[in-house]
């Protein structure tokens, strides 16, 4: 096109529908698609572009797979091994994603994960250096409900589906949006290190609040990256002041 810089043809590299970010530094660029049939054994598949050497191609490439998921919601969290139906969570959340939308991709304030949005109840958070799964950001106590009634699963697990989320200015929370119009606040968990050997390499996390925003889907999550104010929008828009809690 006329006035453009570069034109990179992402369906060659093996991706459909992409999304796109840019990192705080300007350095990388993270593109998010559907894999296309050499990369059937992927969910999703993240190319990392340097900005300064975008035509040598993609210098890195993340995968997500099936199998993250699955190690998430087989955690040894005593809460979640107390429900019967685990089994039934998993297949149904590979399931949805597995036909989900990638709504997009966000680079934390520090440049060291990537928040890869669905559409499908769920957000994924992956370490952008070494490609790793972090986290599984999902609505735990919507899915996993304390009640003892013999409700059975088809009955009980009903999660709101998912569209926009963002890192907080300090990179430590995430919200998003639902299509229930609530907002739900993760706080990160501490991620895997050296000096926490035992830790889960995959962390399934539920929110840590959650907001009563708006009577339609939120279909867009935004911070301001100077002060301490997200932004919210279905057919209204709502501006939150106070930092997550």
């Amino acid at each position: 096109p006329h006035g453009a810089l570069a034109v990179i043809d992402i369906a060659m590299l093996g991706l459909t529908a992409p999304s796109i970010d840019v990192d705080s530094k300007g350095m990388v660029f993270s593109v998010i698609g559907t894999p296309t049939q050499p990369h059937r054994d992927s969910l999703g598949l993240i190319l990392q572009f340097d900005s300064r050497n975008y035509e040598a191609g993609p210098f890195a490439k993340i995968s997500i797979k099936k199998e993250h998921i699955l190690e998430a919601v087989s955690s040894t969290n005593e809460k979640r091994k107390s429900y019967a139906w685990v089994p039934q969570v998993r297949k149904t959340l590979v399931d949805r994603l597995s036909r989900s939308q990638w709504t997009g991709i966000e680079s934390s304030p520090d440049g060291n994960c990537l928040l890869v949005k669905t559409d499908c109840a769920a957000h994924l958070v992956y370490d952008a250096f070494d490609g790793n799964p972090l986290a599984v950001l999902f609505d735990d106590d919507a899915t996993f409900s304390s009640g003892t009634g013999a409700r059975t699963f088809t009955e009980f697990f009903d999660p709101p589906s998912t569209s926009d989320a963002a890192f907080s200015p300090g990179g430590d929370y995430v919200v998003g949006g639902g299509d229930d119009g609530l907002l739900r606040i993760w706080k990160l968990p501490s991620f895997p290190s050296p000096a926490v050997p035992d830790m889960p390499a995959v962390a399934l996390t539920s929110p840590q609040n959650t907001l009563e925003a708006h009577v339609e889907a939120v279909r867009h999550v935004r911070f301001n990256p100077a002060y301490a104010q997200a932004c919210s929008a279905c057919a209204n828009t709502c501006l939150w002041l106070s930092p997550p809690s």
